[in-house]
C-alpha cells in the first residue's frame, strides 16, 4: 500500500468518524468524562481515628443493618447520618471537646 493510499483511506476514516460522532451514532468520545467537582455528590476522603472508635462505628453500624433488616443501610448512609447529627448539635459538641480537652 502506496503513501498515498494510507493518506487516502485515513481521510476516509476520519469523516467517517466525524459523521458518525455528529450522528451520534457512536460517542465522539471513548472515555466517561469526570464531572465537575461541583457537580459531584460523594468523594472518597481519607479520615485518620482511633482505631478503637472505627471497632466501635463498625460494631454500631453492624447492629443498627440487623435491627433494620430487611431493610439495607449503607455504611456511608450510617456515617453520613452521624455526622449530619453531630453538625446539627454543634454546641452539644463544642461543650463535649471542651470538657475533654481541659482534663490534664
Amino acid at each position: 500500500m502506496s503513501s498515498d493510499d494510507r493518506d487516502q483511506r485515513s481521510a476516509l476514516l476520519r469523516t467517517h468518524v466525524i459523521h458518525a460522532a455528529e450522528t451520534e451514532d457512536v460517542p465522539a468520545q471513548a472515555a466517561t468524562p469526570i464531572p465537575s467537582p461541583a457537580a459531584r455528590t460523594r468523594g472518597r476522603h481519607t479520615f485518620y481515628l482511633d482505631s478503637a472508635l472505627v471497632v466501635a462505628l463498625n460494631r454500631a453500624y453492624r447492629a443498627l443493618a440487623h435491627e433494620l433488616y430487611p431493610a439495607e443501610v449503607s455504611k456511608s448512609d450510617f456515617l453520613e447520618a452521624l455526622l449530619t447529627y453531630g453538625l446539627e448539635r454543634g454546641q452539644d459538641i463544642k461543650a463535649a471537646l471542651t470538657t475533654r480537652t481541659d482534663k490534664p
